[in-house]
Protein backbone atom coordinates (compact mmCIF):
# COMPACT_ATOMS: atom_id res chain seq x y z
CA UNK A 1 0.00 0.00 0.00
CA UNK A 2 2.74 2.39 0.41
CA UNK A 3 3.98 2.17 -2.78
CA UNK A 4 0.94 3.07 -4.05
CA UNK A 5 0.75 5.73 -2.13
CA UNK A 6 4.09 7.11 -3.29
CA UNK A 7 3.10 6.73 -6.84
CA UNK A 8 -0.09 8.73 -6.07
CA UNK A 9 2.25 11.31 -4.68
CA UNK A 10 4.33 11.06 -7.74
CA UNK A 11 2.04 11.28 -10.37
CA UNK A 12 0.37 14.27 -8.57
CA UNK A 13 3.62 16.05 -8.21
CA UNK A 14 3.79 15.44 -12.08
CA UNK A 15 0.43 16.86 -13.13
CA UNK A 16 1.27 20.01 -10.75
CA UNK A 17 4.64 20.97 -12.63
CA UNK A 18 2.27 21.03 -16.04
CA UNK A 19 1.57 23.81 -17.84
CA UNK A 20 -2.73 24.70 -18.50
CA UNK A 21 -2.28 23.83 -22.12
CA UNK A 22 0.00 20.75 -21.10
CA UNK A 23 -2.94 19.66 -19.24
CA UNK A 24 -5.67 20.44 -22.10
CA UNK A 25 -3.27 18.71 -24.69
CA UNK A 26 -2.85 15.40 -22.49
CA UNK A 27 -6.66 15.30 -21.23
CA UNK A 28 -7.60 15.62 -25.30
CA UNK A 29 -5.19 12.61 -25.87
CA UNK A 30 -6.59 10.19 -22.78
CA UNK A 31 -10.33 11.16 -24.29
CA UNK A 32 -9.05 10.13 -27.54
CA UNK A 33 -7.67 6.67 -26.44
CA UNK A 34 -10.97 6.22 -24.07
CA UNK A 35 -13.90 7.98 -25.07
CA UNK A 36 -16.03 7.22 -21.94
CA UNK A 37 -13.66 9.13 -20.25
CA UNK A 38 -15.31 12.23 -22.19
CA UNK A 39 -18.39 12.01 -19.99
CA UNK A 40 -16.42 12.49 -16.73
CA UNK A 41 -14.54 15.63 -18.72
CA UNK A 42 -18.34 16.92 -19.57
CA UNK A 43 -20.11 16.43 -16.49
CA UNK A 44 -16.88 18.29 -15.13
CA UNK A 45 -17.04 21.34 -17.40
CA UNK A 46 -21.12 21.44 -17.24
CA UNK A 47 -21.00 21.94 -13.75
CA UNK A 48 -18.16 24.94 -14.24
CA UNK A 49 -20.46 26.26 -16.99
CA UNK A 50 -23.28 26.53 -14.79
CA UNK A 51 -21.78 27.99 -11.75
CA UNK A 52 -20.88 30.92 -14.20
CA UNK A 53 -24.46 31.12 -15.23
CA UNK A 54 -24.62 29.17 -18.60
CA UNK A 55 -25.31 29.97 -21.78
CA UNK A 56 -28.10 32.12 -21.58
CA UNK A 57 -28.32 35.86 -21.57
CA UNK A 58 -28.05 37.89 -18.83
CA UNK A 59 -31.14 38.73 -16.98
CA UNK A 60 -30.49 42.18 -17.69
CA UNK A 61 -30.22 41.73 -21.08
CA UNK A 62 -32.88 41.06 -23.89
CA UNK A 63 -33.36 38.14 -25.65
CA UNK A 64 -33.20 38.28 -29.89
CA UNK A 65 -36.88 39.16 -31.57
CA UNK A 66 -36.76 35.62 -33.00
CA UNK A 67 -36.67 33.75 -29.37
CA UNK A 68 -40.19 33.07 -28.05
CA UNK A 69 -39.06 31.49 -24.83
CA UNK A 70 -36.92 34.30 -23.61
CA UNK A 71 -34.05 32.47 -23.01
CA UNK A 72 -32.25 32.06 -26.38
CA UNK A 73 -28.90 34.32 -27.21
CA UNK A 74 -28.02 36.00 -30.45
CA UNK A 75 -26.45 33.63 -32.92
CA UNK A 76 -24.30 34.69 -35.87
CA UNK A 77 -26.21 32.73 -38.56
CA UNK A 78 -29.48 32.45 -39.52
CA UNK A 79 -29.42 28.34 -39.39
CA UNK A 80 -28.51 28.56 -36.12
CA UNK A 81 -31.91 30.93 -34.75
CA UNK A 82 -33.86 28.38 -33.58
CA UNK A 83 -35.48 28.73 -30.97
CA UNK A 84 -38.04 25.28 -28.70
CA UNK A 85 -40.92 28.26 -28.65
CA UNK A 86 -41.93 27.06 -25.24
CA UNK A 87 -42.25 29.47 -22.08
CA UNK A 88 -39.26 30.14 -19.92
CA UNK A 89 -40.09 27.38 -17.62
CA UNK A 90 -40.76 24.69 -20.21
CA UNK A 91 -37.31 25.81 -22.22
CA UNK A 92 -35.46 23.04 -23.54
CA UNK A 93 -32.29 24.58 -22.37
CA UNK A 94 -33.62 24.76 -18.81
CA UNK A 95 -33.74 20.88 -18.73
CA UNK A 96 -30.54 19.30 -16.15
CA UNK A 97 -28.88 17.71 -19.11
CA UNK A 98 -29.24 20.48 -22.15
CA UNK A 99 -25.78 21.46 -21.39
CA UNK A 100 -24.11 17.99 -20.84
CA UNK A 101 -25.94 16.39 -24.41
CA UNK A 102 -26.13 19.77 -26.57
CA UNK A 103 -23.62 22.37 -25.84
CA UNK A 104 -20.65 20.62 -24.14
CA UNK A 105 -17.52 20.47 -27.20
CA UNK A 106 -15.89 17.00 -25.58
CA UNK A 107 -19.53 15.69 -26.40
CA UNK A 108 -19.89 17.31 -30.09
CA UNK A 109 -16.27 15.63 -30.78
CA UNK A 110 -17.54 12.37 -29.75
CA UNK A 111 -20.67 12.87 -31.82
CA UNK A 112 -18.81 13.84 -34.78
CA UNK A 113 -16.31 10.94 -34.89
CA UNK A 114 -19.04 8.20 -34.11
CA UNK A 115 -20.88 10.39 -37.03
CA UNK A 116 -17.62 9.63 -39.01
CA UNK A 117 -17.55 6.17 -38.51
CA UNK A 118 -20.93 5.90 -39.62
CA UNK A 119 -20.56 7.04 -42.82
CA UNK A 120 -16.91 5.35 -43.33
CA UNK A 121 -19.40 2.02 -42.72
CA UNK A 122 -22.08 3.14 -45.28
CA UNK A 123 -20.16 4.26 -47.73
CA UNK A 124 -17.64 1.21 -47.79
Amino acid sequence: MAKFTYEITYFQSQVEQMSAEGLRELVMQVCERDPSLILDVVHHTSQEERGRGGYHPLPDSDSPDWCVCGRCREMPTEEERECCKQTPVNCISSQPNFDFIVLDPLVLLMVRRYRQVLIRCYTA
